[in-house]
């Protein structure tokens, strides 16, 4: 399937016929593949019967440990599910959207009562497993909580990846030798042109050297610290052998340049603070990395109908064609620019073009500003 969803209710009692139509117009409209039924209140042989007569094409597991609390329902054709573990109490958050508050006391007047007290959480093994997935709260007739649906869509490549620079590139010892070779070279164009080419021409050499020569970052770091402890060992068994003292010594160097680059990496990736003291917090680092992979990812959106899209390719289909409905159109405003105007004043040379490139002092700025005369209209 390219999408399923999961869902849960806080339904405060399911004995009710009419709570039992409701959960499973539910279940059929929001396209549920597993849900989750809270505070059921049904005992004993009472979740028989309801599956049987309303829930003929589902499987189900209630606890024995939170009897009438928790009823888990999935759908045959759809998914086999095995219970692990079951405890009193389980937690394990998702990306939400819609109502922002989850449960009413359904008073008149100021004894009117709003909170949030429903939460979706997940594990790291989900957010690995299931990248591309929401959770939309809405209200429903039956209830007064919101019901809960988690989309989780299929993940597909739709373009190549942006090149982005990372600041640990510059720990390398042969990247100034990279800028300076590809910046040295010759261009046809002068003035901003040549700079943008030079510019463009650094970035491909620069997305090259971190494809051929940095490689993956983590798994360097991994055969670094490998190889520093097959170091360590081969120095305990030859102590007075100066050959393995030597490659002691640079495969801690090694370990060191890694290690550097790569908790810059983490640090610049994660855009958090990093921690000073302690370990290197790698499992915390990674975790909130996919965190935040999982919160800038956009898995649905609303139309000017009020329908919600939640298949992946059409929420990408829609974003593109947002944007290639203004990007490369003229503007209105650049249009009415009377560019003979900006002829006939003073411009910026070569050398000042340039010079603006590089950081300034206080000093310099205002020696910079005074030399250049003020532009002034025909």
């Amino acid at each position: 399937m390219d999408c399923c969803s999961i869902g849960s209710w806080n339904v405060r009692g399911l004995n009710n016929k009419g709570k039992q139509e409701a959960v499973l117009e539910f279940c059929n409209v929001n396209k549920i593949g597993i849900g989750g039924l809270l505070e059921t209140k049904l005992k004993g042989n009472k979740v028989q019967e309801l599956m049987d007569i309303k829930f003929t094409n589902w499987e189900f597991h209630t606890s024995p440990i939170v009897e009438g609390r928790l009823l888990i329902i999935w759908r045959k054709s759809f998914v086999k599910v095995v219970v692990l573990a079951e405890s009193t109490q389980h937690v394990h958050s998702l990306k939400r959207s819609g109502s922002n508050f989850t449960w009413t006391n359904n008073q008149d007047g100021s004894s009117r009562i709003y909170s949030k007290i429903d939460h979706g959480f997940v594990n790291e093994e989900w957010h690995d497993s299931f990248p591309n997935t929401a959770a939309r709260f809405s209200w429903e007739a039956t209830s007064d909580h919101c019901s809960c649906v988690i989309s989780a869509s299929a993940t597909k490549t739709i373009g190549i990846k942006p090149f982005r620079f990372f600041n640990f590139l510059a720990e390398h010892h042969d990247f100034k030798l990279t800028v300076e070779q590809s910046w040295k070279r010759p261009v046809s164009s002068q003035g901003l042109k040549g700079i943008y080419i030079k510019l463009m021409r650094v970035k491909h050499c620069l997305k090259m050297f971190n494809h051929e020569v940095i490689g993956d970052i983590g798994k360097r770091f991994q055969d670094a610290k490998t190889s520093l402890s097959e170091a360590k060992l081969q120095v305990q068994a030859h102590p007075s052998d100066t050959n393995y003292q030597e490659l002691e010594t640079e495969a801690t160097a090694n370990y060191d340049l890694q290690e550097k680059m790569y908790h810059k990496f983490l640090s610049q990736r994660s855009k958090i603070t990093w921690l000073q003291k302690g370990d290197s917090n790698t499992s915390y680092f990674h975790a909130f990395l996919k965190k935040r992979r999982m919160d800038n990812r956009i898995v649905s959106f609303m139309t000017e109908q009020g329908i919600i899209v939640d298949k992946f390719s059409d929420v990408v289909e829609h974003f593109l064609n947002h944007f290639r409905s203004f990007m490369g159109s003229n503007s209105s405003v650049t249009s009415r620019l009377n560019l003979s105007c900006l002829e006939q004043g003073a411009k910026l040379s070569l050398d000042q073009q340039v010079g603006l490139l590089k950081p300034f002092s206080v000093m310099e700025i205002k020696k910079a500003m005074f030399s250049i005369p003020d532009i002034k209209s025909p």
